[in-house]
């Protein structure tokens, strides 16, 4: 067999082991053990995380009153966005975790527009669309776009495809995924259970990185 899809094989296959591994650990656990682990409710972040990109050091009586009227106006959207939706702000941090700041942004547009599409560049989508989408958690779209990206042309749409609606793809799993999970468990704090539904994979950069590393030895052996 040709050592190039050998190489390929053992990478499609860690891959899909990883799926399934993943998977696996992230199955939501049943009502008594969630309950059981829930440790003792602290203050709600959800709001007070958004403000902290706004923060004004300031002395001044004006400086003041720009932080509130910008904390107002943060409130209000976010009040807005759970009317809209059903879904809190809390929520929404507790399933998407890292970068929440980042992703929330594009969270509260899209809930604005009743989840409808609206374009912005993702980068990380692009450049590593497999490994963002496992990263975060979309397991099919990972495959899926994992097998398209070794067909030559296809695999470079695929690609475009995730960093044009990667933000969008994003949405549409975390709002299903709450919703879900609140109809399941209706009038219970879920927070530990979107965050353990939701959240990154933080062993999928280094995985990544080995895999694009095995790639590239294969590309530059033939060169």
């Amino acid at each position: 067999m040709d050592s190039n899809v050998l190489i390929i094989l053992v990478m499609v296959g860690l891959f899909v082991l990883c799926v399934v591994v993943a998977k696996l650990i992230n199955v939501p656990t049943a009502e008594v053990s969630v309950e059981a682990k829930q440790p003792q409710q602290e203050p709600e972040k959800g709001v007070q995380a958004l403000y902290q990109q706004d923060e004004v050091k300031s002395d001044s009586k004006i400086g003041k009153q720009i932080v509130a009227a910008t904390k107002q106006q943060q409130t209000e959207r976010a009040d807005s966005s759970s009317m809209r939706t059903g879904i809190s702000v809390e929520d929404y941090e507790a399933f998407v975790g890292n970068n929440f700041i980042k992703y929330y942004e594009r969270i509260e547009l899209f809930d604005s527009l009743d989840g409808k599409y609206k374009g912005k560049w993702h980068w990380p989508g692009f450049f590593f669309a497999p490994a963002w989408l496992l990263y975060r958690k979309l397991y099919p779209q990972a495959a899926f776009v994992l097998v398209l990206s070794f067909i030559p042309i296809v695999g470079f749409i695929a690609h475009c495809y995730v960093g044009w609606a990667g933000y969008h793809m994003y949405y549409k799993n975390a709002r299903k995924s709450i919703e879900s999970i609140c109809r399941l468990f209706p009038n219970k704090d879920n927070k530990l259970r979107l965050k353990k539904i939701g959240g990154t994979l933080v062993w999928v950069p280094w995985l990544s990185g080995v895999l694009y590393l095995l790639g590239l030895l294969a590309f530059l052996a033939n060169f």
